[in-house]
């Protein structure tokens, strides 16, 4: 999912406008169900992700957890996404941090897909990115 620009120009202006679920979203990547669970153990853990969509024929089933693959196919470990865990990409994020005060993750919908995701933890991720990002015209850090 596309990012707005960060700095503090781009932090005043979503401030203003309205920081909604889009903004903070990472895009939800996904492995063919038909992926081993070795396979998906090895993605989880190079891309230091808990959590991975699984698809097939290029739908989403679900998602697996790292610390819940089970030994065998991939499918025994699918957990579908309830409909509590989906907000538009829309959504203002007051309703994301209501959410998320109950759950650990949030999926995202975006064009009536399920296209993203985001934890707890990427809601500090826009205000860091935009204190370590310089504002228009200003050197970035040790240049």
């Amino acid at each position: 999912m596309a990012r707005p620009k960060s700095g503090p120009d781009g932090l005043i202006r979503l401030y203003r406008r309205g920081i909604v679920v889009r903004e903070v979203a990472e895009s939800l990547l996904s492995l063919d169900v038909g992926t081993t669970t070795d396979i998906a153990r090895c993605f989880l853990t190079a891309h230091r992700f808990d959590v991975v969509g699984v698809s097939k024929e290029a739908r989403l089933l679900g998602f697996v957890e790292l610390n819940r693959l089970a030994p065998g196919p991939l499918l025994k470990s699918v957990q579908r996404v309830k409909a509590v865990q989906i907000l538009s990409d829309d959504a203002p994020i007051a309703e994301l941090i209501e959410t998320l005060s109950f759950q650990e993750r949030v999926f995202v919908k975006s064009l009536g897909t399920t296209a993203g995701i985001v934890t707890r933890a990427d809601l500090q991720k826009l205000p860091i990115e935009a204190v370590q990002q310089p504002a228009a015209g200003e050197p970035a850090a040790g240049a």
